[in-house]
């Protein structure tokens, strides 16, 4: 599959979303310190894809 399309970045929510899932996958110590990290740094961001092609062979 292959998908083409334009990809937007976004901070907006980003970091909340980021530790809903830590939370969700990892450990509760694990997603501590995930949420700590992302706190600690910018580089969290939402990638939106919005296809205009989609492609299955």
């Amino acid at each position: 599959m292959s998908v083409e399309g334009v990809v937007e970045l976004s901070e907006d929510g980003a970091r909340e979303l980021a530790e809903k899932l830590a939370a969700r996958y990892y450990e509760p110590d694990q997603a501590k310190a995930f949420s700590k990290q992302t706190t600690q740094t910018e580089q969290v961001a939402l990638l939106s894809l919005t296809p205009t092609l989609i492609r299955s062979n």
